[in-house]
């Protein structure tokens, strides 16, 4: 993020993905004494990249506000034609909400035009002429169940001139689900 005034900044984020689905079919063969059936094995590979630009702006020492775009920019660098099965990228907007009544506890709540939500808090600490700081959050999104559907830690160090963030997502359901193929193909993956 670059910071234009003490109470207003701006920012890029830039995320690469690499997808790959596979499809398995029987296939029969028949000839006058046997009959073979073999199993083929089809995959497509989607790569794209997902970018998205964010506004931050602090009406008072303790509060901060944000709006950030959701799939702005989403250019592919797949050739494959048939896009069924490829993660599903609406465009969208987020609004945030950030709280720091003292120097070292903050929360936060966003909202996205989709639905989903995060709700969490942010421990900081002065370390290496910026503050060095870890958050939990909590999210929600109406493709997911139980209500939490992840927990996200992540490490972050800013200073003046920049910020740099290590996340993960733990989700609370189990991810490696089955399912025929036209369900997949009418509902995807969000």
């Amino acid at each position: 993020s670059f910071h234009f005034m003490p109470d207003f900044s701006a920012g890029i984020t830039l995320r690469y993905f690499a997808q790959e689905i596979s499809q398995d079919e029987l296939r029969t063969y028949f000839t006058d004494s046997t009959t073979l059936i073999s199993v083929d094995t089809e995959s497509k590979k989607y790569n794209f990249w997902r970018g998205d630009l964010s506004l931050s702006y602090s009406p008072a020492f303790d509060i901060t506000l944000g709006l950030s775009t959701i799939n702005l920019f989403a250019p592919e660098e797949s050739d494959e034609t048939d896009n069924t099965f490829q993660l599903k990228r609406a465009k969208g907007i987020g609004f945030t909400a950030f709280y720091n009544p003292v120097n070292l506890f903050a929360a936060s709540f966003t909202y996205e035009t989709s639905g989903s939500m995060l709700a969490g808090t942010n421990l900081n600490m002065k370390a290496f002429d910026g503050t060095l700081s870890f958050s939990l959050q909590t999210i929600h999104d109406k493709y997911q169940q139980p209500f939490i559907a992840g927990i996200i830690p992540a490490l972050n160090f800013s200073n003046r001139h920049f910020s740099l963030t290590l996340s993960y997502i733990k989700y609370t359901d189990d991810r490696k689900k089955s399912g025929s193929y036209q369900d997949f193909a009418a509902n995807g993956i969000h």
